[in-house]
């Protein structure tokens, strides 16, 4: 449950946080991982490791994750390529869209900036509908 939104020069995430049924905390999904800055979305635990895992230059040897599904976006800093991190074998998959998002308010954040939002403000627009996404936006800017 979040929402993690790139504009093609922001890249921005909810800090929405759950616990077991219904408890609510903030904290941060953004990862500045060297080559990539990356936005984990779904477990928080599953979210460090892949992004440890970008940090170390994405060893063919990794933690095995028992999850078959979408962990985040990574954008490589150098040209803001967008990659997709998705699958229990860790694959990036590239994107050549100029935006994307993911987690449980893609669609809203999505829509948003289909009309003009920036990321960030998808974000916002996202948890005024998405019970998953809240507690505040946090930001990387590319330059």
């Amino acid at each position: 449950m979040t929402t993690i939104a790139f504009d093609g020069k922001v890249l921005a995430a909810d800090r929405r946080k759950t616990l077991g049924h219904g408890i609510i905390r903030s904290g941060t999904k953004l990862y500045d991982c060297g080559e990539f800055v990356f936005g984990s979305c779904g477990d928080a635990a599953h979210g460090v490791v892949v992004a440890e895992w970008l940090k170390a230059g994405r060893p063919a040897e990794h933690p095995k994750l028992d999850d078959d599904c979408v962990f985040g976006i990574a954008i490589r800093k150098s040209d803001r390529a967008i990659f997709q991190v998705e699958d229990e074998q860790f694959v990036l998959v590239q994107l050549e869209d100029a935006q994307h998002a993911v987690g449980s308010g893609r669609d809203f954040a999505l829509s948003a900036m289909a009309l003009g939002m920036t990321a960030p403000q998808a974000i916002e627009f996202a948890a005024r509908f998405d019970a998953g996404t809240g507690n505040g936006v946090d930001v990387y800017e590319f330059s």
